[in-house]
């Protein structure tokens, strides 16, 4: 016996029967089986039972009111902070529910009170005001309690988010426990420092008279941290008592209450105060008053910005290649009238100096070939190769194999090919009529203009926001300082800082870049308008404006462009364009402004601004507003402290939106011990929707720069093709933007994915472009016949039913000729397959073959097939290889012609 399959216990292989084994042996075999199908099915029902058990007694416990949840189904906490209510098994010991012997500790509720580790807390539980430190993991969030935590560095002066509602007032306030009817929630300041620095809390902040927790509506929204040197945490004295938590937040929390009260105070009592900034004629008083509540767009509709395209009268129903080819410059018109001066400028200026070079003629760019040449540049996007790699089979890589087949470009356009469309294609954003003009740009001027009326023509507007700010098409020049360029920008803060830089907006809801201008050095840029009177900054954001001005509005398509809207819109700005000339310019035409002010600070309050609030804590403002004398221009200016280090100054239009309290800022940050705290910095509403979308322009340039990667997947040295590159990539970023906004329930994809779906639709798109070309280029077809069933011819070949297309005639149906033959499989013994006139010769089984004339004389490749047109004689390439070869053939009604030789004179 075999021993290497023996059974281990009865020494019997596996393999035999039962009842095959000898008697002695087969009811031990027949016991062992039966255990091991019993065991097996003891484990499944166990299971099972457990599982069952378990669900009902989850089931069957009481559902948090609070969280309206099972207790099991409520959510664990994931961001403890000093303040939040939880609970947990951590009192006494009960019976267990479930009836099993072993007792288990009940849940208790308490309030955290601060952090002694990592994932550790001390937590006060309410039903009899003892303290432990529980790990997070056995902590039970009870309900949504905004965070407390301070920063190490404002440990000691910051606010309590909570106290963020606050109210300010400069008249006293009896104390509530002399008799005197007030709501806690709105306590003067005065009163607040006087009980507070006195250390008697208590009358102010006694709630039980008044019903309890449940009504302190708003100083419960957070708490404060507990590092205070006086405290200790052994002193039972020092905790607050089960019935009012409240007293020890305020115990821990003194100092930030004083520092918030101060500030409240003090800006209470700045009230009325006049500052002057500015010199002569241009001086603005500066009247500090305690809120601005005016807003324009407060009581507009929200609407969602609308697209139209002249491809067709629903964009639902676009490919989005088509979207993507109207956006680009000028749409798709002014492209085919780009490629018709690109070929002139071939035919007539470009090749006559290659002949005289001897240099083989660069032909003709076609429709076709300009779509598939821009899903070849999509295309490499997705592939982990570069440069020439990208028409590299996979039978030609020589190097370790990959888990990604090479891309083999070669199937849609040849090599050379697209190196002389390559070094081409940058002449199409050329003017001649700017040249004559002696503009130093006019390689590239014109394509930006178009790109911007390309916008105008598309995009309609909502009354929304629009925030201006800069992008980069990096370039570096490696023999002159400034490469093919008449200027060059270098910004250090940019990711990538040397490069053409770009003035431009976004709309903040939708995203799509609406308006760009090109820098074009400081000599070039004094010629543009508005630069006289307003200058460089300002007058780049009135130029701004103004193409604002030509976009339509949602609701009014039938307005002229000559007549007013009636919406305004809202430009929000960063320091660049931030000025109190900027907002005044802007106000003038009708629209608003909210800028931050940094350097060009004159005429503004910002140095008397950052004095008094040099020491004021995170989530105060100071509001002054004055008026513009030589624009006429009713301005509001406004400090806000979002940290107790950094003073923002602001700069708006009266009516740009309210400085009342709004979304507040939250704050995170790590506290001794590693834990994520966070909390809520009070800020106004107009900054609320300002820091929104501030960063709108920069997500833009991180999806077409980071992302999207155009750039870095095409490496020149051809400076304009950088800059056609660019282009293309933030039309690429515009209609993926305006894909995501047009996606029902949030389905929002990729912009990698999205481009790879752009690739595939232009790669398609230009294969049949360029065979509708070349069919108009083929003489007429010769008129049809009709034909029978087709003969077979010989033993080697077998033929199919015949292809053809149909028209009615005379009750007729007429039929192109065009039969399927493939060549016999194999070839025994000796064959003979000619290739060219040279005759090869084989011993073995091989395939006979013939060359697809299709991808011959029209792509330039020399592909192989198995498949001849049995009336044509030639061979095309199966469909099934995704070339289409004979499906073109058969379309065309016949095989192409030889291209003409040109020789060189």
């Amino acid at each position: 016996m075999d021993r290497r399959y023996e059974h281990p216990r009865i020494g019997v292989p596996r393999h035999v029967c039962v009842s095959q084994l000898p008697d002695k042996h087969r009811i031990g075999a027949r016991i062992h089986q039966w255990g091991d199908l019993f065991m097996a099915r003891r484990n499944l029902i166990v299971s099972c039972l457990w599982y069952v058990s378990y669900l009902r007694y989850m089931l069957s416990r009481n559902i948090d009111k609070r969280n309206r949840l099972p207790k099991w189904l409520a959510p664990r906490i994931s961001r403890v902070h000093v303040g939040a209510r939880v609970e947990g098994n951590h009192g006494g010991f009960i019976a267990n529910p479930r009836g099993f012997k072993r007792r288990v500790r009940s849940r208790i509720m308490g309030t955290v009170l601060s952090a002694e580790g990592s994932s550790r807390w001390m937590v006060r539980f309410d039903f009899d005001g003892s303290t432990k430190i529980c790990h997070s993991n056995s902590l039970t969030l009870l309900a949504a309690t905004p965070g407390a935590g301070i920063p190490l560095d404002e440990a000691a002066e910051s606010i309590m988010p909570g106290l963020q509602n606050v109210s300010v007032s400069t008249e006293g306030t009896e104390d509530p426990v002399d008799g005197v009817e007030g709501d806690p929630s709105t306590i003067s300041c005065a009163e607040l420092l006087e009980h507070l620095e006195d250390g008697d809390d208590e009358d102010i902040f006694d709630f039980d008279a008044q019903g309890g927790d449940d009504d302190i509506p708003e100083l419960l929204d957070g708490t404060a941290d507990d590092d205070d040197d006086d405290s200790d945490d052994d002193d039972d004295d020092d905790l607050p008592t089960p019935n009012n938590d409240f007293d020890a937040v305020i115990d821990s929390g003194q100092p930030h209450l004083l520092a918030l009260a101060r500030a409240k105070q003090a800006i209470a009592e700045l009230q009325g105060t006049v500052v002057e900034a500015g010199k002569g004629a241009d001086a603005i008083k500066w009247v500090v008053v305690n809120e601005v509540t005016e807003d324009a767009f407060a009581d507009v509709p929200s609407k969602t910005p609308q697209f139209r395209f002249s491809s067709r009268s629903d964009d639902q129903d676009m490919l989005i290649s088509e979207v993507f080819e109207d956006l680009l410059p000028g749409g798709r018109e002014e492209t085919l009238e780009r490629l018709e001066y690109l070929n002139k400028k071939l035919e007539f200026v470009i090749n006559p100096v290659r002949k005289a070079n001897h240099t083989r003629p660069i032909k003709l760019v076609s429709h076709g070939e300009f779509i598939t040449f821009l899903g070849i540049m999509l295309g490499a996007i997705q592939c982990s190769v570069k440069g020439v790699d990208l028409w590299m089979k996979s039978s030609d890589n020589l190097h370790a194999k990959t888990f990604s087949d090479m891309p083999d470009f070669g199937k849609y356009m040849s090599l050379w090919r697209f190196k002389e469309i390559r070094s081409v294609i940058p002449k199409m954003m050329q003017s001649e009529t700017a040249k004559d003009n002696g503009d130093d740009w006019w390689q590239f001027t014109t394509y930006v203009s178009s790109f911007n009326r390309t916008r105008t023509e598309i995009v309609l507007l909502d009354g929304s926001t629009m925030v201006l700010d800069e992008s980069m098409s990096a370039f570096v020049p490696r023999t002159t300082p400034t490469g093919p360029f008449p200027n060059i920008s270098f910004i250090s803060r940019k990711p990538q800082p040397l490069g053409t830089e770009f003035k431009n907006f976004v709309c903040s809801k939708s995203g799509v870049m609406l308006w760009m201008e090109i820098q074009e050095g400081k000599v070039h840029m004094r010629s543009k308008p508005h630069f006289a009177e307003l200058g460089a900054t300002a007058s780049c954001v009135l130029r701004g404006r103004d193409a604002g001005d030509h976009f339509q509005r949602v609701g009014m398509e039938d307005v002229m462009d000559d007549e007013p809207s009636k919406d305004p819109l809202r430009y929000d700005g960063d320091s660049w364009f931030g000025s109190v000339k900027s907002a005044a310019a802007v106000g003038k035409t009708g629209d608003h402004a909210c800028m931050i002010v940094k350097t060009a600070h004159t005429r503004s309050p910002k140095k008397w601004l950052e004095e008094k609030m040099k020491d004021f804590p995170g989530g105060t403002w100071i509001v002054l507003e004055g008026r513009a004398g030589p624009e006429g221009v009713d301005l509001v200016c406004m400090g806000y402290k979002y940290n107790k280090k950094k003073v923002l100054t602001f700069v708006l239009t009266r009516g740009c939106g309210s400085t009342a309290p709004g979304k507040p800022y939250e704050a995170k940050f790590p506290d001794q011990y590693g834990n994520i705290c966070y909390r809520d910095v009070a800020r106004p509403t107009v900054l609320s929707s300002f820091f929104d979308s501030s960063n709108a322009v920069d997500r833009h340039n991180q999806a077409r720069q980071s992302c999207l990667a155009l750039e870095k997947a095409w490496i020149t040295k051809d400076g304009y093709f950088r800059l056609f590159t660019t282009i293309i990539g933030m039309c690429v970023t515009d209609a993926w933007k305006i894909s995501n906004a047009n996606k029902q329930g949030g389905d929002e994809e990729s912009i990698r994915y999205f481009s790879d779906k752009l690739a595939y639709e232009l790669l398609h798109r230009g294969a049949l472009l360029m065979a509708d070309e070349y069919s108009n280029s083929l003489p007429p077809p010769p008129p049809p016949v009709q034909i029978c069933q087709a003969a077979t011819s010989g033993d080697a070949t077998q033929t199919s039913s015949v292809s053809y297309s149909s028209v009615e005639g005379h009750g007729v149906i007429i039929r192109h000729p065009h039969t399927q033959k493939f060549l016999e499989k194999k070839v025994s013994n000796i064959a003979t397959c000619l290739r060219g006139s040279r005759g090869r010769m084989k011993r073995n089984q091989y395939t006979c073959q013939v060359r697809c004339v299709w991808c011959s004389r029209v792509n330039g490749k020399d592909k192989k097939t198995t498949l001849k047109c049995l009336e044509c004689g030639v061979g095309f390439c199966k469909d099934e290889t995704g070339r289409m070869c004979w499906s073109l053939h058969v379309a065309l009604n016949g095989a192409p012609k030889l291209p003409k030789r040109k020789h060189n004179s």
